[in-house]
């Protein structure tokens, strides 16, 4: 009942283990009663006589078919967003307000005109790349919004590295933790 795609993957992995008497645990689609094929986890786990022969394995199948296709569903709703976010030329950004720590996408750092390479992403390299004239604002905007729990709008002027400004929106709403606290904002930034 292995499906033909999966049954010589299968046959390797068990044999291999089998030859060493090892645990194994593998995936792979099992058809059904039904006719259908889903997915399922097998592991097994060599057992022993009292003398230490080797008797074969036990072990278990288990159904995992729903927790596949959703996961497979994830990553293509990750797909259908990072072509969209690539279409409108939007940025990804996190900010952690625990630890400070900051994430941001390829595309916010290409907005930002910054190398990853050499900068990294955190709140004191985003204030060094405000112009002048908005970096106060920009900054008393961002923390009223973080210590109010508000979601940060902000409209904002860059300069980049190579000598030309830019202006941005960034759009982050505030991320709730258990009990109710917001711990992270996720957002975007658009030129």
């Amino acid at each position: 009942g292995v499906h033909p795609d999966d049954f010589d993957r299968c046959l390797k992995v068990y044999m291999a283990a089998f030859e060493r008497r090892e645990s194994f645990s593998m995936e792979y689609r099992l058809r059904h009663a039904d006719g259908t094929y889903r997915w399922i986890v097998d592991k097994g786990t060599p057992r022993y006589d009292s003398s230490g022969a080797f008797l074969g394995y036990i072990g278990h199948c288990l159904d995992i078919d729903d927790q596949k296709r959703a996961q497979e569903q994830l990553i293509e709703t990750g797909r259908h967003l990072g072509l969209a976010l690539e279409a409108a030329s939007a940025g990804i950004w996190e900010w952690d307000l625990g630890s400070g720590a900051n994430y941001w996408s390829g595309e916010t750092f290409r907005l930002y005109g910054l190398d990853p390479a050499r900068h990294e992403a955190n709140y004191e390299t985003w204030l060094s790349i405000l112009h002048p004239d908005v970096r106060a604002e920009a900054q008393a905007k961002v923390l009223a919004a973080s210590e109010q729990g508000r979601p940060i709008e902000l409209e904002f002027r860059v300069n980049t590295a190579d000598g030309s400004e830019r202006w941005l929106l960034s759009l982050g709403r505030l991320q709730q933790a258990g009990g109710g606290r917001g711990s992270h904002y996720l957002g975007i930034v658009l030129d």
